[in-house]
C-alpha cells in the first residue's frame, strides 16, 4: 500500500450491522467498501489465535496486494473478524488502519449469536467466525466448557468490547482515526455525519444523502437460519449474565497453550475426516503418527460420529502431544474440513479421510514431490493403478518429471485424500459438499481439483500409493455391505449398480505375485496401459513407471542378454536407467560385454548414472548424454534397444544399422496398438528391403524382437513372423 492510501477496518462482535455498514461507505466517492471480501480472514482466523505469525502471513502473502489493486483513495473492509488479530500485525508493519466501532446492545447479539447457534468454541459457525475462551489473551473464563450456550455468547461480546477499547487507543496513539457508531443509529441513518467527521473524511451534501439513503435497506436477520428461539431463557438471561461477569473480574487473561517440547512451525498439517467407522480411524490414527517423519501437527475433526470413533479421537489427542480435535454436534460432511483448515499452521496441508492406512516414507516423499515441483498444487496419495486389493478404475493421465522425480498429471479430479499448498487456502479455496451426492454429505473433490486447476496449478497422482485404501478393499465392502451400499447409492455418477459392477470386475481379474529379483526395493504398482485386443489384461504386468519398461520387460532383457552374451550393446532412450541396468547385471554376469546407453535430458542422465554407480554396473555400461541421431557407435554392435521418442524409432535404426553385425538382435519398445508410429516405421524398413527376421509380443506397451539379417529384395514381408 502507498501512504496516499488509507484503510478502515471495523471493530465489532459481528449480528451488527456490519453489511450495512459496507454500503453506506460505499455510497461515497472515491471509496472502495466491500463487508467480507477474499480472501477472507476467517480462512485462517482460527490458526492466528495460537499462533499470531498466521495473520501477518495472512496480511502479507495474500490481503495488501489485493488492497493495494484497488488503487483508490479508500479502502475499507467491515467484517468483524478484524479485530480477532489481524489489527496487531498491521501495526507491526507500521500501517496504522482507521477504524469504526460498530457498537450494539451486548444482549441483543448474544441472543442472536445463540438463535443462530453461533456458539464461541463450541458449534461449527463459532469456532469459525467468534473467539473462543479457550484462545490465548482472551478474557479467561474458568469452567466454560460446562456453562450455557448463551453465556458463551455474552462473553464473546465482553471480550469484543475489551478489544474496541485497547484498539482505539493503540490506533489514536499512532495518529489514526477511530470514529464509534451505534447499530440503532446505522439503521436510522441518524449521526452519520459525525462518523465521517470523525474518520476525517469530507462529504459533500450530495454524498451524506446517498449514505442517509444507503442505510434504509432491511437489515439481515438470518431469521430462516435461527435454530432455535431464546424466549426459553429470558427468564435466565440476567443471572447468566451476572455468572459471566463474575467469572470474568475473578479471571485474567489466557494465556497460550504451552508449547510442545521439540514441536516449532509444523511443516505439514494433517486434517483427519472422522465419522463412525472407528475401527478403521484406530488403523489410519495409528499409522499416521507411526510413519510421519517431517514437522507436523494433526488435527481431527469428528463429524458427530455415533459408533464410538469421537472417543477413539479423544483417547488418540490424550496420547499425541502433536494433535488436537474439534467434535462436531451435527454431520457437516467434506464441510467440516474448512473448520481444521483455519487452525492449520503447515506450510502442506494434508487433507486424510478415515479409512487410510499411511506407509513408511510417505511424508518424505509427499515433501520431495512439493520441492520438485513448484508448480504443484494437489498431490493424490494415491498411484495411477489401482492396487490388487482396491475395486477401483485406471486413471486417466500422463506423466511429468522433474530432478528424477515421477508424477502422473491428472485428467480429472484426484479425490479428497491429498496434500496441498496452504497458499491455496489462504487464497480463499475451500472443501464443498458435493452436489452429485444425495442424502449424504461428502466431499466434492472435483470442485476442489478443479480450483486448484483454475489456479493453474498441477493436479497430480503420485507415482505409486503411499497408503492403503482400506476403504475401497472388497473385504471392507463385505464386512459392511449396508454402509457401502448407502454410500456409492448416493453417488450420482456411478450408483450402487457401478459399485457392484466395480466388484464383480474386481472378483474376475487375477492377481499376480509383484516382485522384481532385479529391483527388490523398488515399489512396484501394475501396469498403467489401458486394455487392449492384443493385450486384454495389461494390469497383469508391473510397471516403476509410466516410461520405464514393464517389470516384465526388463526381466527379459536380463534373460536375453545373459542368454546371448553379447559383446557391444547400444540403447536409446536411457530414462532412469531400469533397462540399462538390467542389461548391465546380465553382463556383469557373463563377465564380458559392454553397454553404451543414450539419454538426451540432463536430469534424466543423473538419475540413471547414479544408479549405475550405485549397482556397481559402471564398468560395464556406459551413460552418454545428447541427442541419438547425432551418436556414431565406435565399434560393431551385435545388440540394439530402441527405446526413445516414439517418432525416432524407424531414423535411429536407420542410424546405426551400418554399425549392426549380421544377426544382430534387435529390439524395438512401445511397438503396442496405441504405439502405430513405432509399428509403421518398423513396416517401413521391412518395405525398404531391410531384413528384420522377427515378431512382436503382446506385451501392454509391445516388443519387437528380430534378428538382423542385412539387405534383402524390397516389399518381402516374410522376415515378419
Amino acid at each position: 500500500m502507498s501512504q496516499a492510501e488509507r484503510l478502515i477496518l471495523c471493530v465489532t462482535t459481528g449480528r451488527s450491522g456490519t453489511a450495512l455498514l459496507a454500503d453506506l461507505f460505499a455510497s461515497l466517492d472515491g471509496v472502495v467498501s466491500l463487508h467480507e471480501p477474499e480472501p477472507k480472514f476467517s480462512h485462517v482466523m482460527r490458526a492466528a489465535q495460537e499462533h499470531p505469525e498466521v495473520a501477518r502471513r495472512f496480511w502479507q502473502l495474500a490481503k495488501l496486494s489485493v488492497v493495494a489493486a484497488t488503487r483508490v483513495p479508500i479502502y475499507v473492509e467491515t467484517s468483524h473478524l478484524a479485530c480477532k488479530g489481524f489489527i496487531e500485525p498491521l501495526l507491526e508493519m507500521g500501517i496504522v488502519p482507521d477504524l469504526v466501532l460498530l457498537q450494539r446492545e451486548m444482549r441483543d447479539v448474544a441472543l442472536s449469536l445463540y438463535e443462530l447457534n453461533t456458539i464461541p468454541g463450541r458449534s461449527p459457525e463459532g469456532l469459525k467466525f467468534c473467539l473462543s475462551p479457550g484462545d490465548a489473551h482472551v478474557l479467561a473464563l474458568p469452567g466454560w466448557e460446562k456453562l450455557h450456550d448463551y453465556q458463551l455468547c455474552y462473553w464473546y461480546c465482553l471480550e469484543t468490547a475489551r478489544r474496541a477499547k485497547l484498539y482505539a487507543e493503540a490506533v489514536q496513539a499512532r495518529g489514526g482515526a477511530v470514529a464509534t457508531l451505534a447499530f440503532t443509529d446505522l439503521i436510522a441513518g441518524r449521526n452519520l455525519a459525525r462518523l465521517f467527521d470523525e474518520l476525517r473524511i469530507g462529504v459533500t451534501p450530495e454524498e451524506l444523502e446517498r449514505a442517509v439513503v444507503a442505510t434504509q435497506k432491511v437489515v439481515n436477520a438470518k431469521k430462516e437460519h435461527k435454530q432455535r428461539s431464546g424466549a426459553e431463557i429470558q427468564a435466565q438471561l440476567q443471572t447468566f449474565e451476572s455468572e459471566v461477569t463474575a467469572r470474568v473480574a475473578a479471571g485474567r487473561l489466557s494465556e497460550p497453550p504451552p508449547a510442545v517440547p521439540g514441536q516449532g512451525r509444523p511443516l505439514l498439517s494433517s486434517l483427519v475426516l472422522s465419522w463412525n467407522r472407528a475401527d478403521l480411524l484406530r488403523r489410519t490414527l495409528a499409522s499416521l503418527t507411526r510413519t510421519m517423519a517431517v514437522a507436523h501437527e494433526i488435527i481431527i475433526v469428528d463429524n458427530a460420529s455415533t459408533d464410538g470413533a469421537a472417543e477413539v479421537v479423544r483417547d488418540f489427542v490424550a496420547h499425541t502431544p502433536t494433535a488436537k480435535a474439534i467434535y462436531l454436534r451435527e454431520n457437516l460432511g467434506g464441510e467440516a474440513f474448512n473448520l481444521a483448515l483455519a487452525c492449520a499452521r503447515g506450510d502442506l496441508i494434508h487433507l486424510s479421510e478415515n479409512d487410510l492406512e499411511y506407509l513408511p516414507g510417505w511424508s518424505e516423499r509427499v515433501v520431495e514431490a512439493f520441492t520438485h515441483f513448484p508448480d504443484l498444487g494437489q498431490l493424490s496419495l494415491f498411484g495411477p493403478v489401482p492396487t490388487d486389493d482396491e475395486a477401483w478404475s485406471l486413471k486417466p493421465c500422463s506423466l511429468v518429471h522433474a530432478r528424477g522425480r515421477v508424477l502422473y498429471r491428472a485428467e480429472g479430479n484426484v479425490g479428497t485424500p491429498s496434500v496441498l499448498p496452504r497458499r491455496l487456502f489462504d487464497a480463499g479455496v475451500r472443501i464443498q459438499n458435493s452436489p452429485a451426492v444425495v442424502g449424504l454429505k461428502m466431499p466434492d473433490d472435483h470442485a476442489l481439483s478443479a480450483a486448484v486447476q483454475q489456479a493453474e496449478l498441477l493436479v497430480a497422482w503420485n507415482d505409486h500409493y503411499l497408503v492403503r485404501n482400506l476403504g475401497h478393499s472388497i473385504t471392507e465392502f463385505n464386512g459392511r455391505p449396508d454402509y457401502y451400499q448407502a454410500n456409492y447409492r448416493a453417488k450420482s455418477w456411478l450408483g450402487e449398480a457401478g459399485w457392484r459392477e466395480r466388484i464383480k470386475a474386481w472378483e474376475g481379474r487375477s492377481r499376480p505375485f509383484r516382485r522384481s529379483f532385479l529391483f527388490p526395493s523398488e515399489p512396484l504398482c501394475a501396469e498403467k496401459t489401458a486394455p487392449t485386443a492384443e493385450c486384454p489384461e495389461p494390469q497383469l504386468w508391473s510397471m516403476f513407471d509410466g516410461w520405464s519398461a514393464e517389470v516384465e520387460t526388463l526381466e527379459f532383457l536380463y534373460a536375453l542378454v545373459r542368454l546371448l552374451k553379447p559383446k557391444q550393446l547400444l540403447e536409446t532412450g536411457t530414462w532412469h536407467g531400469f533397462a540399462a541396468a538390467a542389461m548391465g547385471r546380465a553382463l556383469r554376469d557373463n563377465g564380458r560385454g559392454h553397454l553404451t546407453t543414450l539419454e538426451i535430458f540432463p536430469e534424466s542422465v543423473e538419475v540413471s548414472r547414479r544408479r549405475i554407480s550405485e549397482l556397481g554396473l559402471g564398468h560395464v555400461v556406459t551413460v552418454v548424454q545428447g541427442a541419438s541421431l547425432e551418436y556414431s557407435p565406435a565399434m560393431e554392435l551385435d545388440f540394439i534397444l530402441l527405446d526413445s521418442e516414439l517418432n525416432l524409432r524407424e531414423a535411429e535404426f536407420r542410424r546405426f544399422m551400418p554399425a549392426l553385425a549380421r544377426g544382430a538382435t534387435v529390439l524395438f519398445h512401445d511397438t503396442s496398438q496405441s504405439h502405430t508410429v513405432v509399428q509403421d516405421g518398423i513396416q517401413n524398413l521391412i518395405k525398404s528391403g531391410i531384413a528384420l527376421e522377427g515378431f512382436f509380443m503382446p506385451t501392454p506397451r509391445g516388443l519387437f524382437l528380430a534378428r538382423y539379417a542385412g539387405m534383402q529384395r524390397p516389399d518381402n514381408n516374410d522376415a515378419i513372423r
